[in-house]
């Protein structure tokens, strides 16, 4: 039995502090405990008084006969195991780059403040390059994860997975060569445990290893650049490229959710996400689409990945605060489309050009168009003259494809981009206590009193999204897919920060 939550729908029960619970026949099972779920029947758990008050019963759906196991021995004996590989190895056998002093980091140019708490995981604050301010503070600040099946047993299922869960406390330890390289750092983590006794003192909960922090080689050049054509010859001049990897990975149910703070030589933070684990997959009476006498036989709302489960579309959207300082903490932020204008004078009939609004309230920042985010400091210039600057790279929008109505307390997803005025107690993207709640907790009421934004202390709020539409290959466990965003510099420097950097001994000519 899986306790899930409830999410929040006016209905009767949720009066009450409840879970509902998805039942699993899990004989035989081993890293799958989710290939055989007990479809048709529901048991309503009220956690206050620890009794199950409704069952809900919609009918027999026979049983899936596959446990799905994917271990190698299962793997080996029903498919096949393709020949090993040839060991590769990463090592740095003069020692690392980054060291560590108490909680900070310090790499290269970079230096940075790391610790871990209970919900969001990874919490990265202090962020200097070159001893010049750009992160303030960076973290998760939401995961909301609805699945599109409107049936009995399907409908409430719309997770906070970082709210709700925790996703510091689910976080699992990391493996060196497979997790992460073997040339990482493994750090631990030490959180309070879950304890519903106001009475019983906090306990600290131990979780080993769920850091890694390493160094990669990208395999490919910082810069470079070759000159076919230069007096005497050829000549070429390139560096490689190396960056700073944080990582966490938490396992969330069914999903396993990783999370990198990657810091680059060139003066940029980016974040990448990516999932992987096992599909939720909902018990359905067709193994083929010839199967199929009815739409809801099948995978209406998801697809049919093995016989008798269908995969059921889903959306992830990550949320992250970013709590920029941008060479101090008086900063504004511009919003810059690029616009085709006509020429005059000229056999060219068109050029496009960047325009640009500096946005000066709260209300006014609650973003989905655009093609530059530009957080400034309006006081300090580079050499050519420009506000110093960094720019937000999305690589991940999407809409919310959804009713308001189906997402009210999870309403950071109505926009890609929320800009606030700092406030202490706006940490969280749907608020501090999502769970069962009946109003429009987080953003929308951080946004309320339009706060000014303009050469103010401000926060971005970005969100990532992936909409699912499983497919075969995604089961019986899913290959990593990626999300990513990046902060890079806008003439923050007065030159290529990456310059400077000394050819690599392992760059072979």
């Amino acid at each position: 039995m899986t306790p899930l939550t409830p999410g929040s729908f006016g209905l009767p029960e949720e009066q009450r502090r409840i879970v509902k619970a998805q039942m699993y026949f899990i004989e035989g099972a081993g890293i799958n405990l989710y290939a055989r779920p007990i479809e048709g029947v529901q048991a309503i758990v009220d956690l206050d008084e620890q009794q199950v008050i409704q069952v809900l019963d919609s009918g027999v759906v026979p049983l899936p006969s596959d446990n799905h196991n994917f271990d190698e021995a299962t793997v080996a004996a029903r498919y096949g195991l393709q020949p090993p590989m040839h060991p590769i190895r990463i090592t740095q056998p003069d020692g690392l780059n980054f060291s560590l002093h108490g909680n900070f980091v310090q790499w290269r140019k970079w230096r940075f403040h790391l610790r871990f708490e209970r919900r969001s995981g990874i919490i990265i604050s202090l962020a200097q390059f070159n001893d010049r301010s750009v992160l303030y503070q960076g973290t998760l600040a939401e995961v909301f994860v609805p699945y599109q099946d409107p049936d009995q047993n399907w409908f409430y299922r719309t997770y906070m997975d970082e709210g709700e869960f925790g996703l510091g406390a689910l976080s699992s330890p990391l493996t060196r060569g497979l997790d992460v390289p073997e040339n990482s750092a493994l750090l631990n983590a030490t959180v309070s445990a879950a304890i519903p006794d106001p009475e019983v003192p906090v306990v600290p909960l131990e979780l080993p290893n769920v850091v890694g922090v390493f160094e990669r080689v990208t395999g490919n050049p910082a810069w470079r650049h070759f000159e076919q054509f230069a007096s005497g010859g050829p000549l070429y001049e390139g560096r490689a490229d190396v960056e700073l990897v944080v990582r966490m990975i938490a396992q969330v149910g069914n999903y396993d959710y990783m999370i990198d703070w990657v810091f680059t030589q060139a003066g940029a933070i980016r974040v990448d996400v990516a999932l992987t684990g096992i599909d939720a997959a909902k018990d359905v009476p067709s193994s083929t689409l010839a199967d199929v006498t009815a739409p809801a036989d099948t995978a209406q709302h998801g697809t049919l990945v093995a016989p008798q489960l269908s995969a059921i579309y889903h959306s992830h959207h990550f949320n992250f605060r970013l709590d920029t300082d941008i060479d101090g903490r008086q900063n504004s932020f511009a919003l810059g489309e690029l616009k085709v204008v006509k020429t005059l004078g000229s056999p060219r009939k068109s050029v496009w050009l960047a325009d640009e609004k500096v946005l000066q309230r709260e209300k006014q920042a609650q973003i989905d168009e655009g093609e530059i985010w530009r957080v400034f400091n309006p006081d300090k210039r580079n050499a050519q003259g420009y506000p110093v600057s960094y720019v937000l790279e999305n690589h991940a929008r999407g809409e919310p494809l959804l009713d308001e109505a189906d997402y009210k307390r999870a309403g950071f997803i109505a926009h890609d981009l929320w800009v606030t005025a700092y406030n202490a107690k706006e940490r969280y993207a749907a608020g501090d206590t999502p769970n069962q709640n009946p109003g429009e907790p987080g953003l929308p009421q951080y946004v309320k009193n339009d706060e000014a934004i303009e050469k103010s202390d401000i926060v971005l709020w970005h969100t990532l999204t992936f909409h699912h539409v499983p497919v075969a290959e995604d089961y019986p466990v899913l290959s990593l897919e990626k999300l990513s965003f990046e902060l890079k510099p806008a003439n923050f420097f007065n030159r290529n920060p990456a310059l400077d950097l000394t050819r690599a001994p392992f760059e072979i000519f």
